[in-house]
C-alpha cells in the first residue's frame, strides 16, 4: 500500500462546501440571459406549406426518418452517414400515395456515403432498398406486414421475411419499382435494374 498525501499550494484558502466564484464574463452571460438575451425556449419557425399545394410526386420531408436529410426540390435523399448513424436504416417515402391503377418510380443511386469508421467485419456498408408500403407502417422498407422492398444485395423482403430476387445494385444503377393495382387477383410488383427487368 502506498499513502498518497495531498498538500494544498501555499495561499490557497480551503474551498470545501464554498460556491465557486464565476468570471465577470459568465456573470455577464448569465445577466444577459435573465435580461432576455438568449431564450432557451425552441424558437417557432414558420412553416412553408407549399407541400398543401403540391403537384407532383417528390420525396416527403414530413414522412421520413430524422437521419433523412431531403433537398428542397424533394429530389434528393442523403441519410446522414456519420459515426453511429452508419449503422441506421434512414427512410422516406414520396408525398403521394396510390390505391388503383398502374404506377412506377426510379430512383438513381448517385454516390456511396463514406463509412470508412464502420468495423471491417460489416460486409454490407452501402444497401438501398426500394418498394411500397402502406402509410401505417414504419419506414424501414421491407420489416413489417404491407411493407415490402428490394435491396441492393439481391433480396426482397416483406414482415422480416427475405429471399432471393434479382441482381445485386449499388452506385451509378438506377432502379425502378412498378406495382399494378389493375390486375385480376393480387396486387402485382416488380422491379427493374438499368432497364433489365428484375
Amino acid at each position: 500500500q502506498t499513502e498518497v498525501k495531498s498538500e494544498k499550494p501555499e495561499g490557497d484558502d480551503d474551498r470545501r462546501g464554498q460556491k465557486r466564484r464565476h468570471s465577470r464574463s459568465r456573470s455577464r452571460s448569465k445577466d444577459r440571459f435573465r435580461r432576455g438575451g438568449y431564450d432557451r425556449r425552441p424558437q417557432e419557425v414558420p412553416e412553408n406549406e407549399d407541400w398543401l399545394q403540391a403537384k407532383t410526386v417528390v420525396l416527403d420531408r414530413f414522412n421520413c426518418d430524422l437521419n433523412m436529410r431531403v433537398d428542397d426540390d424533394g429530389c434528393k435523399g442523403t441519410p446522414i452517414s456519420v459515426e453511429g448513424f452508419a449503422f441506421m436504416w434512414a427512410g422516406v417515402r414520396a408525398n403521394f400515395g396510390l390505391k388503383k391503377g398502374k404506377k412506377c418510380f426510379e430512383i438513381k443511386i448517385k454516390s456511396h456515403l463514406n463509412v470508412d469508421h464502420l468495423p471491417e467485419q460489416e460486409k454490407s456498408r452501402h444497401v438501398v432498398r426500394i418498394g411500397w408500403s402502406t402509410d401505417c407502417s414504419s419506414t424501414q422498407l421491407g420489416e413489417e406486414k404491407f411493407s415490402y422492398g428490394y435491396g441492393g444485395t439481391a433480396k426482397a423482403s416483406t414482415d422480416c421475411n427475405f429471399k432471393d430476387y434479382g441482381k445485386t445494385f449499388g452506385e451509378g444503377d438506377a432502379v425502378m419499382a412498378y406495382i399494378d393495382f389493375d390486375n385480376d387477383g393480387p396486387i402485382v410488383m416488380s422491379y427493374s435494374v438499368n432497364g433489365e427487368d428484375q
